[in-house]
């Protein structure tokens, strides 16, 4: 028995001196929403512990609108929940940009370097870094 654990227990050790760094849901990340001959939506998260940068860029006809809002979230075991509400309008020429961020439970999924939430819904959007 104390061989069976001594070799478990060199296993771990190897194990984790010897994997990469697991990836992490903190930091930046970004999608393009939507994209037309003459207008392009890109949404970005900059993810932390407590709080989450959500940003929004509208351009069209190379003009180009930054909105962003904070909130508090909170990651734990899958789970990416917004647990603050936050909007920002700004108008520019002929167009407007607005960002609207309410709580909502978010599962998430990591691969590499994309990050998916889903809706309790089903809904999935996928972003990268």
């Amino acid at each position: 028995m104390k061989k069976q654990i001594a070799v478990y227990f060199t296993f771990l050790v190897l194990g984790t001196s010897t994997h990469a760094k697991e990836p992490t849901i903190n930091g930046k990340w970004q999608r393009v929403a939507q994209k037309t001959d003459t207008a392009k939506i890109t949404v970005g998260l900059d993810i932390s512990d407590v709080i989450t940068a959500f940003t929004k860029i509208c351009d069209s006809a190379g003009q180009a609108i930054n909105v962003a809002v904070e909130v508090p979230t909170k990651i734990s075991d899958g789970i990416f929940e917004i647990q603050g509400s936050a909007t920002q309008t700004i108008k520019a020429g002929g167009f407007e940009c607005t960002i609207d961020v309410k709580p909502e439970v978010l599962k998430y999924s990591l691969n590499q370097s994309y990050l998916t939430l889903t809706s309790s819904s089903g809904t999935s959007v996928t972003f990268s870094r």
